[in-house]
């Protein structure tokens, strides 16, 4: 901070209603800062916010430029998703009604520390057709903290930090962008642990896992070259990473293990159809490393699409374990439950012969089915009955023949044991 503050107001700031002099505290430390109101058109978005980078570098890949601000504001109101879009819309009918509650807040020279998603919001409403004229000059003016001349970066730094780490009733910055930059303080700036723990006010047990899951993030980011892609998949899945290394964290030190999996993870990933996308929720990375060891369950997956193949690929990983399981029950629950999509699959027809008997073989070895011969003949008689004229038109004459000869020799021992009794 400087010295002396001059007691000359910001240009950035409307001279009515005066501004003033005030001091308030922001992350542990008391600021000297000019309070007042800000034109909006006097000021810009801050593009390189970790929460609208990405839009920014989006726009820049399809047009090998950055945005004007007033493309920007465009990009930012289009941001409608459901998990972690900027809602802008959303807060411009809340500052409709209530105003703005929250001073946004500026350098001396008029960069924005914070209020990016106000500011957005508060443009929206200056140029919204539904707003009445009469309305809209009010919602160019905002309310504004400046910090005085020649303000240390460090208190830049800790502004930030007290708005988007403190709990308040800000959209916070998501778990990407707050773990991320974490991990920036404790690896390029070298910020030891206690040091971490004073500025962000979070346990070291939390920022720990938030710096292994980034780390491991920086690594997919890097090894597809920093692609857009990659960084929206990253930027919505961040936690995937989080329970990658909280489950199986050590495997990502050998490079064949984690080169498939930064493989398995990006492909087939679109941005815009990312709900049909293999990986979706946290849970589908949990026994990834399972997958990964099962030569079968990881064909099924890298070779199939979207969720379906994962759901295979667990199917796999589930039926290999079946003879492992202290309780039998819940194995074969799963079993019946795969047998009966099985045989409704219309292509089973064409399964591998030598497979098909060896499965009949096993599955006569299963306890507790129809064991004695009267039991037996009943169910062979319903799989009679149950066959269609065109099957039974279909039989081999030296099926038929068999069958004929199989109920005589009963008929003929079933008499015989009769007679002697």
């Amino acid at each position: 901070m400087p010295k002396t503050i001059s007691q000359e107001a910001p240009d950035s700031l409307e001279n009515t209603p005066k501004p003033e002099l005030e001091i308030h505290r922001f992350h542990d430390r008391e600021l000297t800062v000019w309070v007042g109101e800000v034109d909006i058109n006097k000021i810009e978005g801050w593009q390189g916010n970790p929460r609208t980078e990405l839009l920014r570098d989006q726009f820049y890949e399809t047009y090998a430029r950055y945005p004007s601000n007033e493309e920007m504001c465009q990009l930012v109101l289009a941001d409608v998703d459901e998990k972690e879009g900027l809602k802008i819309k959303e807060l411009a009918a809340n500052i409709r009604k209530n105003g703005v509650r929250v001073p946004i807040v500026l350098t001396f020279s008029g960069k924005l520390l914070d209020g990016n998603r106000r500011y957005y919001a508060s443009t929206f409403l200056v140029n919204e057709d539904g707003v009445e004229r009469s309305e809209r000059k009010s919602f160019a003016r905002i309310p504004a903290y400046v910090l005085p001349e020649g303000t240390d970066e460090d208190v830049e730094d800790a502004i930030i930090t007290e708005f988007n780490f403190a709990a308040n009733m800000q959209l916070e910055w998501p778990y990407y962008i707050r773990a991320r930059v974490v991990w920036l303080d404790h690896t390029e700036q070298g910020l030891s642990r206690q040091e971490l723990e004073r500025k962000y006010g979070v346990p070291w047990r939390y920022l720990s896992k938030w710096i292994a899951a980034a780390g491991l993030c920086d690594r997919f980011l890097k090894y597809h070259d920093e692609a857009f892609v990659a960084k929206q998949f990253a930027y919505r899945n961040f936690i995937m990473f989080d329970e990658m290394m909280r489950n199986y964290g050590s495997k990502f030190k050998d490079a064949d293990f984690r080169e498939s999996m930064f493989e398995a993870l990006l492909t087939g990933y679109e941005p815009e159809n990312h709900k049909h996308h293999t990986f979706t929720k946290s849970s589908d990375v949990l026994r990834l490393d399972e997958v990964y060891d099962h030569d079968d369950a990881w064909q099924a997956l890298v070779g199939g699409k979207g969720n379906k193949a994962l759901r295979e690929a667990l199917g796999i990983i589930e039926m290999s374990n079946l003879g492992g399981a202290s309780d039998p029950t819940p194995a074969l629950k799963r079993l019946v439950n795969g047998l009966e999509k099985l045989v409704k699959n219309k292509a089973l027809s064409s399964a591998d012969q030598d497979l098909l008997q060896s499965f009949h073989e096993y599955s006569q070895q299963i306890p507790g089915g129809p064991t004695d011969p009267a039991s037996q003949i009943t169910q062979m008689i319903e799989w009679l009955e149950a066959m269609s004229a065109k099957q039974i038109a279909e039989l081999g004459k030296g099926s038929v023949v068999r069958l004929k000869n199989a109920l005589g020799l009963v008929i003929k021992l079933s008499d015989a044991a009769r007679r002697k009794a």
